[in-house]
């Protein structure tokens, strides 16, 4: 009885043992648990210290990209209507294109009414191409010595025209020459820029650019001399003049077939040449 009672001690001392031994075992194994996950942390911060910090500068430039690309949108928006309900559509695009040849046409047949061309549609007409130099020639000089020699003073006035049906002006010079106070189809006037002399032109137009300067004549005895300032698609700067000439239908010139014949049924312009208008014509010289 006895020796069951000290195996019994013996055995209860063994699993206390043991039992203490398990707790002494996983109070020091806890620590190194701890560290290695700390280390394991902080190798982790320090790799995405640089990683991490890149994609968040990209986040941000991207972010502030966008928000520049909003500003331009919007400043678009504001310079064009403002706002996507302000675009026009193709048929109000359309109409207002209609409205601006409309109205430059009106202002082009005022200014002609006023210069003894008061139904271009209905007076026969031709328009002198680039190899028609010996008549543009002969028109230029004729024109510009009468002006330079006048012994009258010219009238100069200095005007604000509309140039556009949204109400656009822009300052436009008036040089007249009346040589016949009854006789208004003699006269001679030049629509130009603001500052511009006659003698400027004689040099850009009847000695630079004859070429490319246009010329319309009339059978009226009226004709138009165009030359285009720097800009091609904006009228405002460009030189118009309207003066008189000889080849009229009273002095037996017949104007058909863009062209012009004498009395005796020869062709005064070039001839042996289809009259089509070449590029460079098209193009207007540059006052």
């Amino acid at each position: 009885m006895k020796n069951n009672n000290n195996t019994k001690n013996i055995t209860a001392a063994v699993a206390i043992a043991a039992v203490l031994l398990l707790f002494i075992m996983m109070i020091s194994a806890a620590p190194p648990a701890r560290t290695t996950t700390a280390s394991a942390q902080m190798t982790f911060d320090e790799w995405c210290g640089a990683i991490c910090n890149t994609q968040e500068e990209s986040s941000q430039n991207m972010e502030k990209a966008g928000e520049e690309l909003e500003a331009e949108q919007t400043a678009e928006e504001e310079q064009f209507g403002g706002g996507e309900g302000n675009v026009p559509t193709v048929d109000e695009f359309a109409d207002e294109v209609q409205a601006k040849g409309e109205f430059d046409d009106q202002r082009e047949a005022e200014e002609q009414a006023d210069n003894g061309i008061e139904d271009p549609e209905n007076t026969a007409s031709v328009r002198l191409l680039q190899y028609d130099l010996a008549l543009k020639t002969e028109l230029l000089n004729q024109t510009f010595t009468r002006m330079l020699n006048s012994s009258e003073t010219s009238d100069i006035e200095e005007a604000e025209e509309e140039i556009d049906s949204d109400g656009e002006t822009a300052q436009l010079q008036i040089i007249s020459y009346i040589f016949e106070e009854d006789n208004p189809n003699d006269d001679i006037r030049i629509y130009t820029a603001a500052g511009e002399t006659v003698e400027n032109l004689t040099s850009v137009i009847a000695t630079n650019n004859i070429n490319t300067t246009d010329i319309e004549l009339f059978g009226n005895g009226r004709m138009i001399i165009t030359c285009d300032g720097a800009n091609s698609f904006d009228e405002a700067d460009d030189t118009r003049i309207y003066a008189p000439h000889n080849y009229t239908v009273i002095n037996g010139y017949r104007y058909a077939n863009s062209t012009i014949y004498d009395s005796a049924g020869q062709e005064i312009l070039k001839t042996g040449i289809p009259r089509l208008q070449s590029s460079t014509e098209a193009a207007g010289a540059l006052c």
